[in-house]
């Protein structure tokens, strides 16, 4: 079964929301400012109201875990991350258009999102699949995100030498992989742990 969150009261759950908004809202507008290549710009309405979609689906998911209500509290679930991993997912796609020539970005941003797409149905058509993917894709995940998230330093001297010695581009493919496989990742971690637990699973069984 999913796994409620803390009781946080209402104001925390308020705060937490926005931090998550304000949070997702600058990573949108510093991976668009990597693809437009400026970031001395304001956030556009685009950007502000896909951070802000996070704000009602952490609340809902909060109200889902205060009121015990296991059928909201999955979907809720379900929603946000798979919201999550979509952006990652959409960003991937958007950074492999633009570092290869045409056709074949677009080429390789729809064959990474159809991809995304069938290894989903496959994991959720054979169980025992999603669980021996789902056991092996945590682990990666989380030494990907690790690597990712202390590379910081590391990313930006990379990024300065390359548009000093013009490898954009290549840069920009390398990050188009990283975010489409964490992106994959993320969504077949996510629908490996909420699956086995929707609440109508009880009735699918004889």
């Amino acid at each position: 079964m999913t796994r409620p969150l803390p009781m946080l009261p209402w104001w925390k759950a308020i705060l937490a929301g926005g931090y998550l908004s304000l949070f997702f809202t600058f990573l949108i507008w510093l991976f668009n400012s990597l693809l437009l290549r400026a970031y001395q710009r304001l956030p556009t309405s685009g950007e502000i109201s896909l951070g802000l979609a996070v704000f009602p689906l952490y609340l809902w998911m909060w109200w889902a875990s205060k009121v015990n209500k296991a059928r909201m509290l999955w979907l809720s679930n379900l929603c946000l991350s798979g919201y999550v991993a979509s952006l990652l997912v959409v960003g991937g796609a958007r950074l492999l258009a633009r570092s290869l020539p045409h056709p074949w970005g677009l080429l390789a941003a729809g064959s990474q999102v159809l991809l995304t797409i069938g290894l989903s149905a496959l994991f959720l058509s054979s169980p025992r699949l999603g669980r021996m993917v789902y056991q092996g894709t945590t682990r990666r995940l989380w030494i990907l995100a690790a690597l990712l998230g202390g590379s910081g330093a590391g990313g930006a001297l990379i990024g300065m030498y390359a548009a000093r010695y013009g490898k954009v581009a290549e840069v920009e493919l390398l990050l188009g992989v990283a975010f489409s496989v964490l992106g994959a990742m993320m969504l077949l971690g996510s629908l490996g742990s909420l699956w086995p637990s929707r609440p109508w699973a009880q009735e699918e069984e004889p």
